[in-house]
């Protein structure tokens, strides 16, 4: 089901708004501070169609990845999921955790990946010292 390859993420968007400065500099202006549990939404209200990552031969849109963030948001938060809570990622590398990560940013939980190689006494001690919510 897990592929071991490795994820790339797309920097399309930054090299294009980074292109966009003249031979004066950047424009002045204030700079609303963005989340990082916000970098996906604000993506794809820009560029929705917009490879986010692949992994192998699958690709994600920044589109794609905000809605599966999205409902992963409301699964968090109706399991009582928020700031400073820890959720256990038990898994190989996958497009899904990156959905993960994203949702898990804007509840304010902290991801705990876990090896999925881990033995069951290793996956216990880390368990043990992680304290999980989820």
């Amino acid at each position: 089901m897990f592929s071991q390859s490795a994820c790339v993420f797309s920097d399309e968007t930054f090299i294009e708004s980074m292109d966009t400065i003249g031979p004066e500099g950047p424009e002045e202006r204030p700079v609303e501070p963005l989340r990082i549990g916000d970098v996906v939404s604000v993506t794809r209200r820009r560029a929705p169609g917009r490879v986010a990552a692949s992994m192998g031969d699958r690709r994600v849109t920044y589109s794609q990845l905000d809605a599966a963030s999205d409902q992963l948001v409301r699964a968090l938060s109706n399991r009582g999921i928020g700031r400073g809570d820890r959720v256990v990622w038990w898994g190989d590398t996958s497009l899904d955790a990156i959905a993960l990560w994203f949702a898990l940013a804007r509840v304010g939980a902290v991801c705990v990946p876990m090896n999925p190689h881990f033995t069951a006494e290793e996956a216990g001690q880390l368990l043990d010292r992680a304290d999980p919510a989820l």
